[in-house]
């Protein structure tokens, strides 16, 4: 992850008061008391035949410090070059800095470089928003996201990875984890038995954690899982199901058509449906009918032949839920108008 320095949030972090560049005996000069990289040392010896030959090609940044000794402020990977290839004194930019400046400028290089690890990076920005009488730059971790041109959340999210258990940062530092992944697992830092929980599923569902998205929702589960109550052993006196109430009987169509009677009027008297005899025998006949058409008499339909036929498939279904007093005399009628044309 390339992290490229601010040049204007490095000045305004940082006060210049005097500045010479100056070839600085490599015997007077003291490492620097913080580096960022847990081994500064690595990959010096692939710098080595270049600083031989050529000598340094970039300058270190030191400060003096009494007694004519220097301290060395940022270049440590080109001090130990220098050392290697057998040179006894080096060129170097030697500046009046604080110490908070010094931790300032040598963080700033440092972290600006490509092949850092989460945690070196993580460990660098941590010292720079530390307090001062703490030992660190006391910047807030605005300031400190400014300096390398990226947000506060950016600083944040990088010093939280230094709450994991040491063994998740060394995961993280080797490259068995992607820093997403670590970041999933700060919000269980505080809770022991999750991240217990997560080691064993990790070793028995490994095909669970492979990507950063399966990592994220299996520590999900996993934490749900572990920080759900557990249930009590005291048996509960309410019952396993709960008492259902009966279902109501649907009232019949009847019921629901006729109003219940108010308490102050009497209840209306039940109306007779059932047939007179002669009714009753002209239900039975095969010669009975009774109109269809909406809005129309009952003799104006009965004079017509074409309904007589549905007048005769009506009549039965139909009399025994009306008053047919008028159906018996159209029928009555129009017997005797047959009787008469023929």
């Amino acid at each position: 992850m390339m992290v490229t320095a601010n040049p204007k949030a490095a000045k305004s972090a940082s006060v210049s008061r005097e500045t010479a560049l100056v070839e600085v005996p490599l015997d007077k000069l003291d490492p620097a008391p913080f580096n960022a990289r847990a081994d500064a040392a690595a990959g010096v010896d692939e710098l080595v035949p270049s600083v031989r030959e050529l000598g340094l090609l970039q300058p270190m940044l030191c400060r003096p410090k009494p007694g004519g000794r220097y301290e060395l402020v940022a270049g440590e990977r080109r001090y130990c070059a220098a050392k290697a290839a057998g040179l006894s004194a080096a060129p170097a930019v030697v500046r009046e800095l604080s110490d908070a400046e010094a931790l300032i400028a040598g963080l700033a290089e440092n972290l600006a470089r490509r092949n850092l690890n989460p945690i070196e990076r993580a460990r660098g920005l941590d010292r720079l928003v530390a307090p001062i009488d703490a030992g660190g730059a006391g910047l807030t971790t605005k300031a400190a996201g400014k300096l390398f041109g990226r947000s506060q959340e950016w600083c944040s999210n990088h010093t939280r990875l230094l709450r994991l258990p040491e063994i998740w940062q060394q995961r993280l530092a080797a490259g068995e984890v992607t820093e997403r992944m670590a970041r999933s697992l700060v919000p269980f830092v505080d809770m022991p038995d999750v991240l217990a929980a997560i080691e064993r599923d990790r070793e028995q569902n490994p095909w669970a954690w492979r990507t950063s998205t399966d990592f994220e929702r299996s520590a999900k589960r996993i934490a749900v899982g572990e920080i759900r109550p557990p249930q009590s052993s005291t048996p509960d006196p309410r019952p396993l199901t709960p008492a259902v109430k009966p279902p109501r009987a649907a009232p019949s169509t009847f019921a629901r058509a006729t109003p219940a009677p108010s308490p102050q009027s009497p209840a209306p008297a039940a109306r007779d449906y059932r047939l007179t005899a002669d009714q009753a025998a002209e239900r039975d006949s095969d010669e009975a009918f009774v109109p269809i058409r909406s809005g129309s008499t009952l003799e104006a339909d009965a004079e017509s032949d074409h309904d007589l036929d549905t007048i005769l498939w009506l009549v039965p279904r139909l009399r025994e839920a009306w008053q047919l007093d008028e159906v018996a005399q159209a029928i009555a009628k129009h017997r005797a108008k047959l009787a008469a044309a023929k």
